[in-house]
């Protein structure tokens, strides 16, 4: 994992707010999906195109789409076969 701030200083508060924002939008991408499922190697193109701007992973302070998702487990669960399910 990639860490940009320092815990306390103000820039952990905003990434912390912004994989907030990641996680009501992967509910909302989930939920426009069929079965609320989304294989995870159609989730790059997915997410562009639903809200038409690229997902860079880096924005919330992680260097892997992986960690990223890890970080909202609440909502989003990689199972073996890379499928995004919305818990």
């Amino acid at each position: 994992m990639l860490i940009i701030a320092e815990p306390g200083s103000p820039g952990l508060a905003s990434l912390t707010q912004q994989v907030a924002q990641f996680g009501r939008e992967m509910v909302d991408l989930l939920k426009a999906q069929p079965h609320c499922r989304l294989a995870l190697s159609r989730f790059i193109p997915a997410y562009h195109q639903h809200f038409g701007r690229q997902c860079r992973v880096a924005d919330y302070g992680y260097s892997r789409l992986s960690e990223l998702l890890d970080a909202v487990p609440h909502i989003v669960q990689v199972k073996l076969s890379e499928i995004l399910y919305l818990c």
